[in-house]
């Protein structure tokens, strides 16, 4: 289970939160990259939607040996979503990503190299980063797209 032990967030046994989130994985998002929070909680993360009857449920670094624990996938429970009962929900498992699409694109554009100033590359990768709040790149590097991928599928 990745849901924090003993923290009643998905309102059934919430596991042990054995699937914890490398120190490398939290240091490998960008100051502002929105999607940090909605993939990993660490301390002070609150979180509005989660535990609603108790006004919230704030994370505190005691819960995980790395000081964080996995957001994504906790959907919360019956208290807070009609559709949700413990692991069960009407959520629809994600096959393949739009953002996937988008990388794999610019990937394919990249070719092999180890750098690329196509905007069609460019305009792709940078789709993906503006929703995540990051600014554009004019230079796509290999490493920039597999960081980016890295990130954005966390999980």
């Amino acid at each position: 289970y990745i849901v924090p032990g003993g923290t009643g967030i998905t309102g059934g046994g919430d596991g042990w939160g054995v699937y914890l989130p490398s120190i490398s994985l939290q240091s490998g998002f960008e100051p502002n990259d929105t999607r940090k929070k909605n993939t990993i909680m660490t301390d002070g993360d609150f979180y509005p939607e989660l535990l609603k009857n108790q006004g919230g449920f704030r994370y505190k670094k005691i819960y995980s040996s790395t000081a964080a624990n996995f957001r994504k996938y906790i959907v919360g429970s019956a208290a807070e979503r009609n559709d949700v009962f413990f692991m069960r929900t009407s959520q629809n498992t994600i096959i393949l990503r739009y953002s996937d699409v988008l990388l794999m694109n610019a990937e394919a554009i990249l070719a092999g190299a180890s750098s690329t100033t196509s905007a069609a590359a460019l305009s792709s990768f940078n789709e993906v980063r503006a929703r995540a709040g990051l600014p554009a790149k004019t230079v796509l590097t290999r490493n920039d797209l597999f960081n980016e991928r890295r990130i954005e599928f966390a999980l």
